[in-house]
């Protein structure tokens, strides 16, 4: 939610950017996590949480952020339709095929993909708006879905 103090969201992210890079700490990097996300820029999310240069800010960091989402099946090549369940923590964004997961897509429910597509990658987001590290599940179709949870 944008109030009157913080101004437009690309203003608030780049006011948060040079916050950080003064030295800013622990509520200034959630904030610019969370306005990465209302601008459905996740991988800027993720990777700014990923390097993170102060070894106590980057701890208390991970400490906040969901689990990794998983999958049922192991990355590898499969020739036979199969039920794979993802799992993860808060909301979970997921992209099949080529793209990164999108905050404007959260997949739900069972999804059934077109033959050889695969799953690229996925991305959880919890509800203090912190952002998972990013995994690569790469799962070749083709695949039922049988759920996300």
């Amino acid at each position: 939610m944008l109030t009157k103090q913080a101004g437009t969201i690309p203003k608030r992210e780049y006011t948060l950017a040079n916050a950080i890079a003064a030295g800013g700490q622990l509520p200034v990097y959630e904030a610019l996590c969370q306005t990465y996300v209302e601008q459905d820029k996740l991988l800027d999310a993720v990777s700014m949480l990923d390097q993170v240069a102060d070894p106590a800010i980057k701890a208390q960091l991970d400490a906040q952020r969901p689990a990794v989402p998983t999958s049922s099946v192991e990355p590898g090549f499969y020739s036979q339709y199969m039920n794979v369940t993802l799992s993860g923590q808060g909301s979970l964004y997921v992209s099949i095929g080529d793209g990164f997961p999108s905050t404007a897509s959260p997949l739900s429910g069972s999804h059934s993909p077109g033959a050889g597509r695969n799953l690229h990658s996925g991305c959880g987001r919890g509800e203090n708006g912190l952002v998972s590290p990013w995994p690569f599940l790469a799962i070749p179709f083709p695949a039922w879905w049988s759920r996300w949870s």
